[in-house]
Order: C-alpha cells, then structure tokens, then sequence
C-alpha cells in the first residue's frame, strides 16, 4: 500500500481499482523459490557484464603503473531524513496490517468485491485512509531513508572493487566528473553508477538529467567506461552508445533471461558485484577518435561553471576561466547549419558571461568567428543561454 498516497480520503471505488492493479503487479513481480534463493546465496548471478557490439575481453594482466587509475563515479544522493517520522509510519504501517480489512481485500476476486469489503468495514477503512495521508506527510522523509540506505548498499557492493584497484568518489555533479576526467589523463577507466528513467536519462546526485552527448567527447585518455542504471538499453541508445564504442569500451549490465518477470528493466543493486568481470576486463583497443575540430570560447574575465553544447550535445565545460579550447570529432558538426550553446551549469549563478567571441576552427575553413547572441530572461537579470552559430542568425 505504500505507492498510494490520495490527497484526501478516496472513494471505495477509486481505491479499489488502485488496490487491485497495485496487487496485479506485485503479484507478477513477485520471484519465484529459485530466483529467492539466486537472489540471496548469489546476487551477482542476476546480471550478466556485456560490452557494447563485442565481447568481454579476457581478463588483463595487473597493470602496476602508479600512473593508471580506475575510478567509480556514484551519482547517488545520500539525504537526510526524519527518524521519529519514518518510525511512526512504520508503526501505523504494523496496525493496519492487523486490520481484518486487509485479509478481506487480499482475498477480494473482483473490483465488486472490493467494493463491499470496503463498505462493510467503515472503521478499518477510515483507518487505512489514515495511514494513506499520513504517508503523504511522510513521503519525503521515506524516500530519502531508501535513497541514503541505496547509496550504503552501493558503497559496500563497492569494496570488492576497491581490492582491484578502483577508487570510488562521489561527485555532486555530471560536470564535477567530467572535469575531473579532463584533468586526470591518468585515468584509464572509470564507471558511472547513476539513476535512469525508462526513456534512458541518466541523472546525477542532485536529480539533475545529464545531457544528451556527454559520451560522445570524453578524453582521448579514457579508455572504458562502466554504465551502471536501470533501463540500460535505454541508456546506451539515448548517450549514443554505438558511436562512442569506437573509441573506448562500453560495459554494462544485462538481466539474465529468467529473472526478467522479477525485474524486468531495472537493476538491482545487490548485483553490483556481477560487474566485476567488465571491472577485471582487458581493453578492446578502440581507434583514437579524431579530434580536429576546435571551438574557442572567449569571455572578458574570469566567472562561473558553464557547459558547451555542439547541435544540442554535452562536448565540454568551461570552468572558471576566461577562454577555454574544446577540441572534437569533426563528425558532429552535421552538415546543416552549426549551432553552439553555452549556458550555466546547474546550480550556477546565472550571470550573464558577456561572450567575447566564439570562433570554430576546422581542417577544411580554417578559423571562422560565430554570430554571437545572448539570451536574457525578461527582466534583463539572469542568463539563460548564449548561442554561436556559422550562418545566418543565431
């Protein structure tokens, strides 16, 4: 019961079909004896490592180079939360699964039967209409008991792989890690452990969606990258997974056919450590992409955190500085007109940069200076993108 949660006190009819279609499908996700059992003697057997288009490669020889590093990059938030608040549902949760209601709606056939089991026991349901607005109230506090208890688990999963050498951090942010990766050119590999929706979008720490294309211009330095999420087919297609695999390995997780009915698109965390081969993983040796193309993004001084985006895809960030050169895959500037934006990265301050220039430096035209325009909100005060383009205006 504790996915509903009704503003006010619902109709027998309206929560009867909430009930019904909430026992529906918990009654076709729930696991079968042996996927208990696989769940607790051997967790990571749910999953199976794949690389995207290619096989796994075989296990590497232990690279001893102090220069080479492997690092877990977990984008999951760890919230405060409201003990007394989670204890007191807990404990109105242990009433109403006293409530003689509940054994007559768990043996109800049928929405009519519902209905009269509702009707015939006002105080039970008054008291389960209770519980739904007090979990209301409580929902917050609920969700970010599961979310630091989620980030717990993941840090122990983890431990296995700090013992083969990975360095687990935690990023506030998507460009926290990407600029780190820019930095570094000693790390090799790394893996994102991130949320995802159903449509494939990876969120960060801050429930922030991280950008289409942010695969697509990492440092040539990185040469495997571990995805881990829910919907990870979903993932690999919206970041353009195909084309980033060509110039670094992509490792993900899969579900194994039979645990499809108790999971179906999402990743249980308990199986981290079935990543472990992908972790141990040699290289596949991708080609080095060909980064010729260059774009110079010039400001008057020195300001904020701002990302750079090429028709609509993540490239790079400008951090702090007053110029910056973002060199990438030619490949992406399309064959229509090019469109550069920049705006402030989340949790900025929206001052308005006052780009000086913007000028795209290709083998073919050579150096060519953008139109410039910036885009302010209607009170003239905050900045909300500033767009470079090479024809026409912006």
């Amino acid at each position: 019961m504790t996915t509903q949660a009704f503003g006010s006190t619902p109709t027998p009819e309206a929560f009867c079909r909430d009930y019904l279609a909430l026992r529906q499908e918990q009654s076709n996700s729930r696991p079968r004896p042996d996927q208990t059992l696989t769940l607790l003697f051997r967790p990571r057997s749910l999953i199976q490592a794949r690389q995207w288009d290619r096989p796994v490669p075989a296990r590497k020889v232990r690279d001893s180079s102090a220069r080479t590093k492997k690092v877990i990059y977990v984008l999951l938030s760890s919230p405060e939360s409201d003990e007394s608040v989670i204890r007191s549902v807990r404990a109105t949760q242990e009433r109403i699964r006293r409530l003689p209601l509940l054994r007559d709606l768990a043996r109800a056939p049928s929405l009519e039967g519902c209905i009269e089991a509702v009707q015939q026991d006002s105080f039970g349901y008054a008291r389960m209409s209770e519980y739904l607005d007090q979990y209301k109230t409580a929902r917050p506090h609920l969700d970010a008991k599961r979310q630091s208890d989620l980030r717990a688990l993941v840090e122990k999963k983890l431990i296995a792989f700090e013992h083969k050498g990975w360095e687990v951090r935690f990023p506030k942010t998507y460009s926290d890690f990407m600029i780190e990766l820019e930095r570094d050119p000693g790390i090799r590999e790394a893996m994102i452990i991130a949320h995802a929706d159903p449509e494939g979008k990876l969120y960060d720490s801050t429930g922030t969606a991280i950008p289409a294309g942010v695969l697509l211009n990492l440092p040539e330095s990185l040469q495997k990258l571990i995805l881990f999420s829910c919907h990870s087919r979903a993932v690999l297609d919206r970041y353009e997974a195909k084309r980033a695999s060509s110039s670094m390995d992509i490792h993900y997780p899969e579900l194994e056919d039979q645990h499809e009915n108790l999971y179906r698109t999402s990743i249980p965390v308990v199986a981290l450590r079935g990543m472990l081969n992908a972790a141990d993983a040699g290289l596949s040796g991708g080609s080095a992409p060909d980064r010729s193309c260059r774009i110079d993004v010039v400001l008057p001084e020195a300001s904020g955190r701002y990302e750079i985006l090429l028709q609509n895809r993540l490239i790079g960030i400008l951090d702090r500085t007053a110029g910056k050169s973002i060199s990438f895959d030619c490949s992406l500037l399309g064959t229509g007109k090019t469109i550069f934006k920049l705006h402030h990265a989340e949790g900025e301050a929206r001052t308005p940069p006052r780009v000086s220039e913007m000028r795209l430096t290709t083998p073919g035209s050579g150096m060519v200076l953008l139109r410039v325009k910036e885009f302010l909100s209607s009170d003239g005060i905050s900045h909300i993108q500033t767009i470079g383009t090479t024809g026409g205006h912006p």
